[in-house]
């Protein structure tokens, strides 16, 4: 058998020595990587856990303001109806002394305004039905209906336009001048103060 010198076998243990040192920094370097991988992996799956809950997020929104949207416009759509069909059967019927423009006070006036309307468009000429009238305001048509000289008068209609669905609805007072004026000095003016509320 050979005999090793001691200066080599020196050599060699100190060379043991520096790959087990070695071998351990690989060690601990593997482990850092898959340390590292792991949360990078979970990171990863929560990134994409948040943006699907934001997708199902965002597709109930759409569809929530969608029909949101869509039974706005079906309201509006059955309000503009109403209107058209009430202008319908009062033009169909002989006009109500309701509706005539007899007017007994001409210091005051009151009219029922049916609503404002962008897409409403109705085409009644005054002389199909002079207690008919459409207001232009901006991109907006203003329809009021009926020309009544007690508020008291102008009240029972509104109610029975309500009671058809027109829930908006309201009374508008005009002084002889045919200037829209406040409903209190309406009010004083056709002697009707006791519907005043302090």
């Amino acid at each position: 058998m050979p005999i090793i010198k001691e200066e080599v076998l020196n050599e060699l243990y100190s060379e043991l020595d520096k790959l087990k040192i070695d071998k351990e920094k690989l060690q601990a370097g593997f482990v850092d990587l898959k340390l590292k991988s792991n949360q990078e992996k979970k990171a990863n799956r929560r990134n994409i856990i948040i943006l699907i809950i934001a997708i199902i997020i965002l597709v109930f929104l759409s569809i929530f303001l969608y029909s949101k949207h869509s039974n706005a416009q079906s309201v509006l759509e059955t309000k503009e109806q109403k209107i058209v069909t009430l202008l319908n059967r009062i033009n169909s019927e002989p006009k109500s002394s309701v509706l005539k423009s007899a007017v007994i006070n001409p210091d005051v006036i009151y009219t029922i305004q049916l609503g404002v309307f962008e897409k409403l468009d109705l085409d009644i000429s005054t002389k199909e039905n002079f207690s008919f009238k459409e207001i232009e305001n901006k991109n907006k048509r203003i329809y009021q209906l009926g020309v009544f000289s007690s508020y008291t008068t102008a009240t029972l209609f509104k109610e029975e336009i309500k009671k058809i669905g027109l829930d908006d609805a309201f009374i508008v007072p005009y002084n002889k001048e045919s200037d829209r004026i406040d409903i209190k000095k309406a009010l004083v003016l056709s002697n009707e103060e006791f519907y005043i509320k302090e």
